[in-house]
């Protein structure tokens, strides 16, 4: 909740010029109080901020605890879920990170539709 505080904070004193305005939200497990995110996923979307959400777990194979956070995770990211959220194992972590600059990737194609 506290990161995404501080990104609310930091988009409201950055420019708005032309620039696409996106936030990477990277969790290795369930969120923390996430009841109290409403109101800064509020004011991001507000700022025309699209949340981009990975989850990411250590093995290919999900735990139950990997699926609650696969949930949390898409319960916050910008719509269309599907282009906005990703659950992978930490090895692809750069893969798919690399990919939101690429206007071919999944990532980069939303990131192009802003």
């Amino acid at each position: 909740l506290a990161g995404l505080q501080k990104a609310s904070s930091l988009f409201k004193t950055s420019p708005t010029d032309g620039r696409k305005r996106v936030l990477i939200v990277v969790a290795d497990g369930p969120l923390d109080d996430k009841d109290k995110y409403q109101t800064a996923m509020a004011e991001l979307a507000g700022m025309q901020v699209q949340l981009f959400g990975v989850t990411v777990r250590p093995f290919t194979a999900q735990a139950p605890s990997d699926l609650t956070a696969d949930a949390d995770m898409q319960a916050i990211v910008s719509t269309p879920k599907a282009g906005h959220f990703v659950s992978i194992e930490i090895d692809s972590l750069r893969g798919s990170l690399d990919g939101i600059c690429d206007p071919h990737a999944q990532w980069g194609a939303s990131v192009a539709e802003i």
